[in-house]
């Protein structure tokens, strides 16, 4: 039985050790996006940014198409829209 544990943890540990099979990919550098956004529409173009994910300390470099970020944008001020025709959001603060 001792040694069905000891296996299964050393299975557990290698498991957790071993790298992913697909490398993650290469963020372009500021060049090359310059480059590329030269020669494609504005909502094709690519801006790149560091953001810290919640939890972590660490900023990384982003990529995002301009277009991806206006739909995000318009997404967001859809959601505020409808919570203010509901009364979810007020303009004028209430306290009792």
């Amino acid at each position: 039985m001792r040694s069905v544990v000891i296996f299964a943890t050393a299975m557990m540990l290698a498991a957790c050790a071993s790298d992913s099979s697909t490398p993650r990919p290469r963020l372009p550098t500021d060049a090359e996006v310059e480059q590329y956004n030269a020669q494609v529409p504005r909502d094709q173009q690519i801006v790149c940014r560091m953001e810290t994910k919640l939890g972590s300390r660490f900023p990384r470099r982003a990529c995002y198409r301009v277009g991806y970020l206006e739909e995000l944008n318009d997404q967001g001020q859809d959601v505020v829209d409808l919570m203010q025709i509901d009364g979810l959001l007020d303009s004028q603060l209430h306290y009792q």
